[in-house]
This record gives structure tokens, C-alpha cells and sequence, in this order.
């Protein structure tokens, strides 16, 4: 059986994030969480190559989770904020 998809990835009013699967499953992640290099891409609507370009100029850092580098909510937020 396949991994399912990620289908869609939004803010809620919390500052949290709802993520949205294939197989209709969702998980919601808190306001002080953090989301893979995928889901961070999906969320901003770029390439993860952009993520990781971000990364190497200092605007988001990784946080080791369980051996997946991560992007905590809050860098991400600050970004968002910055640049609208």
C-alpha cells in the first residue's frame, strides 16, 4: 500500500497548521511544532529546493526531530509576516 500524499497544508486561527492527506486523514500541528522541508514548501507554495536555499542563507535553521530536519512553525511565521 502507498504512502499516502500530502494534499494540502493551511494556517489556522491558532497559528497552527492543519495538514491534509490522500487517504483523508488529517493531523494538526501546534503553533510552537515543526513541519518537514515538504510540508513547509507545500505551505509556502515554493520548491523545497527554495526551503533549503533559505536554510543556507540563515533565515530558517533545522531542528533535529527523531532524524528529520525540521523548521519550527515560528521561523516560519516570521518569514511570512516579513514578506507579504
Amino acid at each position: 500500500m502507498p504512502l499516502p500524499r500530502l494534499v494540502s497544508v493551511r494556517w489556522c486561527a491558532n497559528h497552527g497548521v492543519l495538514l491534509r492527506d490522500s487517504q483523508g486523514g488529517r493531523r494538526f500541528v501546534r503553533p510552537n511544532g515543526a513541519l518537514t522541508v515538504g510540508e513547509v514548501s507545500k505551505l509556502m507554495g515554493v520548491y523545497p529546493l527554495q526551503v533549503y536555499r533559505l536554510v543556507q542563507r540563515g533565515v530558517f535553521s533545522f531542528k533535529d526531530r527523531a532524524g528529520i530536519a525540521t523548521v519550527p512553525l515560528g521561523q516560519i511565521r516570521e518569514y511570512q509576516n516579513g514578506h507579504k
